[in-house]
């Protein structure tokens, strides 16, 4: 889509079934911001908490609205997260849970984080929440860890991958006009699907 100037760049992703926890490590500087997209299942019902830098003390700050199938509710979550944010929840249906991390690299302030999760399932239990919040620890994330509040494994089939995202320097400075004008971190692209007109704005090579 042209003038967005953001970039995603899949660094990993791990199967996580059969294992208690995710563990993302050595995450390079070199990124803006941070996203995790989780899809899983467990055999039971359980909670997903997020630890940055290894750090299972009380610096996490956050607030849920959630919903069920019959109720509504929004609260702060100021037990669960005395040691990681619980960031959402898993059972035996298949649930989805995006985690955003805004300035992770910085390393004099606290980050910024955002959940989404919902559970896939037609139970009148099943959970939908978003979620906002922070860590208040000042040095750089290095290190993401998901686990399980409670004892238990994921089950088959539960990824999870880890994005960085980039601001694209070259997205604002299209050298032409036509076609649907697209960025990637090195290169602009222009894409003609039917007849159209690639006008220079300046001399090229």
């Amino acid at each position: 889509m042209a003038g967005i100037n953001n970039t995603y760049t899949r660094i990993t992703t791990v199967n996580a079934g059969g294992t208690n926890s995710i563990d993302f490590t050595s995450i390079a500087s070199t990124y803006t911001d941070l996203k995790i997209v989780l899809s899983g299942s467990y055999t039971g019902n359980n909670y997903i908490k997020t630890i940055f830098n290894n750090d299972s003390g009380s610096n996490y700050i956050y607030k849920v609205v959630r919903g069920t199938g019959s109720a509504v509710g929004s609260f702060k979550e100021t037990d669960w997260t005395s040691a990681g944010l619980v960031c959402g929840y898993v059972d035996t249906g298949w649930s989805t849970l995006e985690l955003y991390v805004s300035g992770y690299a910085n390393s004099t302030s606290a980050k910024t984080i955002s959940v989404d999760c919902v559970q896939e399932t037609n139970s009148s239990t099943a959970y939908s929440w978003i979620g906002s919040g922070y860590w208040s620890g000042t040095s750089a994330i290095n290190r993401v860890t998901i686990t399980l509040q409670s004892n238990g494994n994921f089950a088959a089939g539960t990824t999870a991958t880890l994005y960085g995202i980039s601001n694209n320097t070259t997205a604002n400075t299209a050298l032409a006009t036509g076609g649907t004008i697209t960025y990637n971190s090195n290169y602009i692209y222009h894409t003609f699907l039917d007849t159209g007109t690639f006008t220079p704005s300046k001399s090229l090579t």
